[in-house]
């Protein structure tokens, strides 16, 4: 019996890779766009190139705040990293958000809300123009 050779597994390893990014692409070219809460205020914005601006109300004291950062997505999760929320200048600890498509609407449970929403809560969003 002949074994694999190095080659064999190298294209193997470079093949599943590949596929690895386009999934994550997938999902990523999914959330791109404008998102508005189906039973809120908040407006959020993915675009292609990893950014997110957005409208959230605060969940502390129901302020609302514009904020902006970049976003990563991992599987099933969203993190954000946000900009000039408290105050410009200082970092903000990153957001991270479970999503799900469903129906036609982005489903979002707060894992870590970080300053701006209580952890485990839900929101819905619609695609907005």
């Amino acid at each position: 019996m002949r074994r694999p050779s190095i080659y064999s597994f190298v294209l193997c390893i470079l093949a599943f890779t590949s596929f690895t990014p386009a999934v994550a692409s997938a999902q990523g070219s999914q959330i791109v766009g404008k998102w508005s809460e189906v039973n809120g205020q908040d407006k959020i914005v993915f675009t292609g190139d990893g950014k997110f601006t957005g409208v959230m109300t605060y969940a502390g004291n129901s302020s609302r705040r514009g904020l902006f950062g970049k976003y990563f997505i991992d599987e099933d999760k969203i993190s954000v990293n946000l900009k000039g929320f408290v105050s410009p200048g200082v970092p903000e600890p990153p957001m991270t958000l479970k999503f799900k498509f469903s129906g036609g609407y982005l489903v979002v449970t707060y894992l870590d809300g970080g300053m701006v929403k209580y952890d485990g809560s839900m929101a819905r969003f619609e695609r907005s123009k």
